[in-house]
């Protein structure tokens, strides 16, 4: 039989000190500009991403961004444009974008709490963890497509899946 939870036992807080304490944990170097934002280096196999938290208190929604450190040559945005759109179609959070100004791509989700008050812990972790994981996958899939003289964007939803297992 399933146990219920009350609401005595979930602790909600302010989603930028929660995300703070996390980022503590992983020992990431981080700035606070500001009460409602925080700005995260974190640490991947394929590079540094930058995620950027940012809690609107009139919205009562948390936005988080990913930015992923990859050069993209001019001649080479519509391919990677179109690789984002196929690597879309098969997240569990957020969307990729390829930024029109500055060529960063970008992982970006928004967390609505609506009513809740703050977030848990739990909700904070995830938001991070999959955005970075995602991340991690995405960045290995496009630098093999930025590194292949070959135009196969739908390749990239390979790297997406997920593996069970070891080899």
């Amino acid at each position: 039989m399933p146990q219920s939870i009350s609401s005595d036992d979930i602790q909600i807080e302010h989603p930028i000190k929660l995300a703070s304490e996390l980022v503590v944990r992983h020992d990431w170097f981080f700035r606070q500009s500001y009460q409602d934002a925080l700005l995260v280096d974190v640490p991947g196999r394929f590079g540094q991403y930058q995620l950027h938290l940012d809690w609107n208190v009139s919205s009562q929604t948390l936005y988080a961004k990913c930015a992923l450190e990859l050069d993209v040559p001019t001649h080479r945005l519509a391919q990677i444009a179109l690789s984002l759109m196929v690597l879309n179609e098969d997240l569990s959070l957020g969307h990729f974008l390829l930024t029109s100004d500055t060529h960063e791509i970008q992982l970006r989700y928004a967390l609505s709490l609506q009513g809740a008050g703050g977030a848990t812990a739990e909700q904070i972790d995830d938001v991070v963890h999959v955005m970075v994981e995602q991340a991690e996958l995405a960045s290995s899939a496009l630098l093999q497509l930025l590194s292949s003289d070959q135009s196969q964007p739908h390749m990239t939803r390979l790297a997406m899946m997920e593996v069970a297992g070891e080899a």
